[in-house]
């Protein structure tokens, strides 16, 4: 029987290789730890969040959520996602649209794809950010068998 299954990419160690980005603030190292806070830095439109997966993954979907703190003023707004093929080819999902990001740092904001990507990594491109500081927390929804 296959379901969707959602975990968030720090705490999933048996699926999630590694996690890479651009830049990140001290202190803000969002790795494979249950500990990990969340990706936060600055540069809106040039930062980038690279997760590898252990093995190919399809995936339906994205959770994110900014600090997930109560009056922080920072989270992404909009961003773009490319996915790893297996033969390591990069490509633009949603015609290379935008998708919509969060309105503020507590909430989370579930984003659908049109259709399932198989694909072993993917990359977030954060585009713009409540006052251009990158906050974010995520989390992958994939086919489970």
């Amino acid at each position: 029987m296959v379901r969707v299954e959602t975990v968030e990419v720090n705490r999933s160690p048996d699926l999630v290789r590694k996690i890479s980005y651009s830049s990140t603030l001290p202190g803000y190292d969002y790795a494979i730890s249950p500990e990990a806070p969340y990706w936060h830095t600055r540069v809106v439109g040039a930062e980038w969040m690279r997760v590898d997966f252990d093995n190919c993954l399809t995936l339906t979907g994205l959770k994110l959520q900014a600090s997930g703190l109560e009056g922080a003023k920072c989270w992404v707004q909009s961003f773009s996602v490319q996915v790893v093929r297996e033969n390591g080819d990069i490509e633009f999902i949603n015609d290379s649209k935008s998708f919509r990001g969060n309105t503020n740092a507590h909430s989370t904001n579930t984003v659908t794809f049109k259709r399932p990507q198989t694909c072993k990594g993917l990359l977030i491109l954060p585009e713009t950010a409540k006052n251009d500081v990158i906050s974010l927390k995520l989390w992958l929804s994939y086919l489970k068998v």
